[in-house]
């Protein structure tokens, strides 16, 4: 798998829209760094022998997450991330400066 690109729910998320996540909900980097492998596998043991920390830490950095969304499980956590990675993703469209409006560019026709 390209180590820049997360699969999840028929979405992929490219490292700017996990920086932007990042800044948008104030995670540090280890953080970040679990929030991302929890979206690739659920497994604490697993998360914890990638980035080279306990069990322990991972669940604590996860009770953290939880608390910083407003979420209980992790399915929640995911599908608010994957909301807010959707919205923000909308409203960069929708604010992009070189798009012309349907109606004015039904009048220049």
């Amino acid at each position: 798998m390209n180590p820049h690109l997360f699969f999840v729910a028929e979405l992929w998320f490219s490292t700017e829209q996990w920086q932007s996540i990042g800044c948008r909900l104030r995670l540090p980097r280890r953080q970040l760094q679990v929030l991302q492998q929890i979206f690739g596998d659920t497994k604490e043991a697993t998360i914890a022998a990638r980035l080279g920390i306990s069990p322990n830490t991972v669940r604590t950095y996860v009770r953290r997450l939880y608390g910083k969304v407003g979420v209980n499980s992790r399915l929640e956590l995911v599908l608010a991330v994957t909301r807010l990675a959707v919205a923000e993703a909308r409203q960069v469209k929708l604010s992009c400066p070189t798009a012309i409006p349907f109606s004015a560019a039904r009048r220049a026709a």
